[in-house]
Parts: structure tokens; sequence; C-alpha cells
């Protein structure tokens, strides 16, 4: 118990002036930080005792001690935060709080930099989000700033949302950037002994492979839930479902699988069971990992959830697929359908959600029953044609799509106003005939039909001659005359220049570069000028896979096959069940074996 008495009021102004008077020392913007001696450490220790010292000379004494010694105190005033003497909580608080840290350094790349600008400014959420679009940089280009801020973070919470960042990102497939990635880590955390560097300690040791990697990660799993019993304001049910997933997915990874379902199932300990987010994420996850058994024992859990929710009575009934119960599946299936009843809405935002699963069929009968639902013409009506139609394109089924689109067309002329001439209706739906002649071209093209192919080019083209996509179709159709091939030349420029426009017109909107990008990458033009504006498009919007897309193209134009590989891989990885990036990039895969496969046959062979 403390025996001064003389009230917080003044404790909180001297500190507020000795923070005025000694600017702290706080972490600079280096390579490395330089590990205080065992020396200081007991300096720092014995001087964080003081902070609770019955005589206030002595507390204010120790803490200004304290704030020369800047970060050489750092992790230990980290750990007294959480000490049961009010004071020394209190004061060690303070003095985290005030320290200034660096936390952009000098080696980072400029993405890190632009991420991390104003970061001690931000509140806590500001910063989450920060360290996810850490987290999304490629290659892990992120790790070494996320191991940063579990290292210096000023709470305990937000140090173990920066490991869990870490330790989220996909494992490297191969051994040597497993050890880059290890060692990364070990080289920004030094000795801190904070739980989140702790966590991500024993993540090093598992990107090496050491064996005893998943026992230790059992053993901090099970600290951190008893934290959250006895300290529930140190932890949260979230950051133990992160740590469990981990330990379930290191588990199958070694092939124990029986353990992998014991764990996993533990997560449902953690679950509010009502919340649709958090079920829906673990049942994602548990699609991933295809514990097709566990999703049996969940929705018996939150029963009420799953009968209300399509998404999870779909994933439910994907389960039963999987484990051979067709039947069942079936049922599940029809009750699904029938959850929203009559919401258009509804419906439509399931079939998104299912799409963006790869549940493709059952997308389909959503949006074929949002169509059915109606309004005729209403907007819902007319973006799950459009959905449609794209996702079965998508899936290469281009007849079907393209008499989606007819379909729409002729609702859409057989409800016009009557104010709108014929030629206004053309024009303003010549988008959408222009898709849908593209489509019935690809249709065509895959049956080597050359001349309907033509014909539908012809009447996309006029429908909409700035459709990117029908100018590259027309420029790579096959056997065409000399005034055939100098007209789709003119009209590649018009539209180039056309988009050149748009980005002096709009230069913050990705979309033009993009669609510049795209259209030169495919066809003939200046490829370091679409290169650049792949980029930008990028840079504008990044980690979205349709311009990632574009980018891996325009590097495979630039005959650049190992770049065009990287980029359109992380294209499917953002959008695994996308059928166009899949079949790029297996064209790609291939295009780049048959070079190899050409050099090695063109390659000396050596006699000696």
């Amino acid at each position: 118990m403390l025996t001064d008495h003389r009230g917080w009021f003044f404790s909180v102004t001297v500190l507020m002036w000795v923070a005025l008077l000694m600017l702290p020392v706080g972490v600079k913007g280096q390579d490395r930080v330089q590990e205080p001696s065992q020396d200081v450490q007991r300096k720092v220790e014995k001087l964080i005792e003081q902070l609770g010292d019955d005589r206030y000379t002595t507390r204010e004494r120790a803490q200004a001690e304290l704030t020369k010694l800047g970060f050489a105190a750092f992790e230990a005033l980290s750990e007294a935060q959480n000490r049961k003497n009010v004071e020394v909580a209190m004061r060690a608080k303070y003095l985290i709080r005030s320290m200034r840290i660096d936390w952009t350094w000098e080696q980072d790349s400029p993405a890190i930099k632009t991420i991390l600008k104003g970061y001690g400014r931000q509140d806590d959420d500001q910063r989450v989000r920060r360290m996810n679009a850490l987290a999304q940089l490629e290659a892990g280009a992120g790790i070494a700033a996320l191991c940063r801020l579990a290292r210096f973070e000023r709470t305990d919470s937000l140090s173990k949302e920066a490991a869990l960042f870490v330790i989220g990102q996909n494992c490297p497939e191969n051994a040597e950037d497993r050890k880059k990635h290890s060692d990364v880590i070990r080289h920004t955390l030094g000795s801190s002994r904070r739980a989140g560097a702790s966590w991500l300690h024993v993540y090093a040791d598992w990107l090496d492979n050491s064996a005893t990697a998943v026992v230790s990660w059992g053993k901090l799993v099970e600290v951190e839930r008893r934290l959250l019993q006895v300290s529930p304001d140190r932890s949260s049910q979230k950051i133990v479902r992160n740590l469990l997933r981990r330990q379930a997915e290191m588990l199958r990874e070694m092939g124990h699988v029986t353990e992998a379902a014991r764990v996993s199932k533990q997560l449902f300990d953690h679950l509010e069971l009502k919340n649709e987010v958090q079920i829906l994420e673990i049942v994602d996850w548990l699609a991933e990992q295809e514990e097709w058994q566990l999703f049996t024992d969940l929705s018996q859990r939150g029963d009420t959830l799953f009968s209300q929710n399509a998404l999870l009575a779909y994933r439910l009934a994907q389960s039963e697929l999987k484990l051979g119960n067709v039947e069942r599946a079936n049922q599940r299936i029809q009750k699904a359908l029938q959850i929203g009843k009559n919401d258009a809405k509804e419906h439509e935002l399931t079939a998104f959600e299912l799409k963006k699963r790869g549940l493709i069929d059952w997308a389909e009968k959503e949006y074929r029953h949002v169509i059915a639902l109606g309004p005729v013409a209403s907007n819902t009506y007319i973006k799950a044609h459009f959905s449609l139609a794209e996702m079965l394109h998508d899936s290469a089924r281009e007849l079907d799509a393209a008499q989606t689109f007819q379909s729409l067309i002729q609702v859409l002329q057989d409800n016009r106003d009557e104010q709108i001439t014929a030629d206004d209706f053309q024009r303003q739906t010549g988008w959408i005939r222009a898709r849908m002649h593209h489509f019935f071209a690809l249709h065509h093209a895959a049956r080597n039909e050359l001349s309907q192919q033509k014909t539908h080019l012809e009447q996309a083209l006029v429908a909409d001659s700035s459709d990117a996509d029908v100018l590259i179709a027309m420029y790579r159709l096959p056997n065409q005359d000399l005034d055939w091939q100098r007209r789709v030349r003119q009209l590649i420029q018009e539209a180039a220049n056309a988009f050149r426009k748009q980005i002096a017109a709009t230069p913050d909107d990705p979309a033009p570069y993009n669609q510049l990008a795209w259209l030169i990458g495919n066809t003939e033009g200046d490829f370091e000028e679409a290169l650049e504006c792949s980029q930008k498009s990028l840079e504008l919007h990044p980690n979205q896979a349709g311009y990632l897309d574009t980018l891996a193209r325009c590097y495979f134009a630039k005959n650049d096959l190992d770049q065009a590989v990287r980029h359109q891989s992380r294209a499917l990885k953002l959008e695994p069940f996308s059928g166009l990036i899949r079949r790029q990039l297996e064209r790609f895969q291939l295009e780049k074996q048959r070079r190899q496969t050409q050099r090695e046959s063109l390659e000396p062979i050596d006699e000696s």
C-alpha cells in the first residue's frame, strides 16, 4: 500500500513536465537495435522496483533515470505495465507512451515507409489496418516491419496483433525462402521477451523445420488460453483462435491429421455462436483445411445460425458431399435456396459469396433464382444477369454466357420506356451487346467456326468500339488480309488514345491504367508504357487480382516469363477459383517450360 497521499493530479502533472524537460531516447531507424547489456538490464530492473517506492522522491528519481535510458528500458517497462503494484504499472505505461519510436527504418522500402507514415499518431484500429497492409505486401516484404511492431508496440494487444499478421501469412514453399523469413524474424526481434515476440521465435523455429516447434507452439497456446481466463483484458478470443488455427495447420503439414482435427475442434470453444462473421470465418478455414467431419459438430452448436444463413447452409451441404452423403447434401441445398425467400438482394449476395468460394454450380442456382424473382429490369435483376454471364465466361461456358446477355437485352427491349428512342437504347446497351457478341465469338472460336466468330466480332465492334477484349480478339483472328490488319491496328490506336485521355482526366482512377495496359499487353505497342500503367493501377489499388493478371500479361509481352508466372501466381492466390486467371497461369507456365526445354536442347554436351 502506498504511504504517500499527495494525490494523482500532482503526480500526473509532474510526469508531464518530466516528459517535456527530459526528451526520451527512442528506438532509432536503424538496421538492428543495440541490445542492453546485463548490467544495464539489472539497473533497469532496480529502477522499476523503485517506481513503487514509498518515497515520492525515489519514485520520481527512478522515473527520470528510466527516461534517460530510453530503449534500454523498453522491454522491462513493457512487462512492468502488468505489475499488480498500481504505481509501478501506471508509471511504466506512461514511460512507454512517452518514448519516441522511429517506426520506419533506413532500409525500409518505399512501400513500407508509405504504410508506416504517421503510424505513431494512429489509434489502435488504424494501426491494425496498417499492419494488415504490411501483411499484404508481396513475398513477405512486410515481415521485418511487422516484427518491429511486435517488438516495440506500446501495448501487448497491439504487439500480439502484429505477431499474428506474420504468423498468418502463407509459409514459403521452398526451404531457402523459409530460412530467409526466419532469419528476418530473429534479426528484428533480438532478445525481446514479449509474448508476441515469443510466438514469432517459435514460428521461426517452425520455418526452419524444427521438430520441437509444434510442441513449443502448443505450450504457447495453452499459456494464452489461461491468460484469457484470468486476465481477459490482456488477450482475446480472436487471438486464441488464430493461435489454434496455426497450431492445427502445423500439425496437418506434419501429417498429424487426427491431432490437427482435435485442435481445430478446440476453436469452437472460442466462438460467439451467434456471430455470423466469426462462424463464416471459421467455416471457410475448415473448408480450406478439409476438416469436413467437424462441420456437423459446429452446426449442432450453432443450429439456429446454420438454418438462417444461406452461405453456412451451403457450406454444410458441401461437407455432406465431401463425406459422401449425397442425399443429405441435396436436401440441405434445397433448404439453403429457400433461405431469404423472395428477397432478391439477399439471394444475389449469397450468389456472389458462393462464387467467391468456388461453389459455382450453387452460385448459378442463386443467380437464376434472383432472375426468376424479378422484378423485371430492376437493378438487382440486371446485376444478376451480368454477374451470371461473367461467371459463366470465367468457367469457359461461352454460349451460356452469351445467351444470358441475350435474354437480358430482350427483356430490356421489351420494357423500354417509350420516350427512349431505338438509337438511344442501342447506345445505352452497347457495352452489353458487345460482351454478348464477344462471348458468341469465343464459342465459335472453340468450335473452329472462323466465319461466325468474325461476324460476331464485327457486331461487337459496332456495339462498342472501345471494348478491349473485342479488339484483342480481332487482333488475334487468324488468316486475315492486310486491310483487316490495318483497320484493327487503327482501332487499337484509337482505343489506346481514349484510355490515355481518361488517365489524364482522372489520374487517381486505376481502371483506365489497367485497360490501356491490358489492350497493349495483349496486342502491340509500347510494352514499357503498358507495364508502367499496370504498375500504376496496382499502386492505386494494391492486391487486386484482375490488375495483377494484367501485370503478368505485360511481363509476358516483354518476354519476362519469370515475372509473368510470379505475378500470375499472386493473382491466383487472391482469386483461387478464377478460371480465367488459372488458364492464363497455365499458359505462361507451359511457355516457360517450352523455352526451358528448348534452351536445354541447344546446350553443348560436355564430353569430358
